[in-house]
């Protein structure tokens, strides 16, 4: 892969993992051990480079399942499981992090930091 494409893949998987960030609630379960993270994403021309994400973020979190789903009508879902109140769980305490996508020696890796919320005017919800 030519040097582009691996910096617009390591962009276009750092807002994925935003995304998984803030929606890390959906469908958030304990299963087998491992915990849950399903993240619904609508481009359905990147379903490639999130299935690429799924597949390395999961064979380098041993306590963590990440599910990425790709359907026809996302938003429309997204939409409906809102308004029946079936919304993420907000753990901002263990979940509000930024995560960091780096090319070390051209393997992908992960690792998470502190979002520094006290440094912001806008507080998010304590649960």
């Amino acid at each position: 892969m030519k040097r582009r494409g691996k910096a617009a893949l390591c962009l276009g998987m750092t807002g994925v993992m935003a995304v998984g960030t803030m929606l890390s609630g959906c469908g958030k379960e304990q299963t087998n051990g491992k915990v849950k993270i399903e993240v619904v994403q609508y481009k359905p021309e990147a379903v490639d480079v999130f299935e690429e994400l799924e597949k390395k973020f999961n064979e380098t979190h041993d306590n963590i399942e990440l599910v990425i789903d790709s359907p026809n009508d996302a938003m429309t879902i997204l939409k409906t499981r809102f308004i029946r109140e079936d919304y993420p769980d907000m753990d901002n305490e263990n979940w509000l992090k930024w995560i960091i996508v780096q090319n070390k020696e051209g393997e992908m890796t992960f690792h998470t930091e502190r979002v520094p919320v006290e440094e912001y005017d806008v507080q998010p919800p304590k649960y």
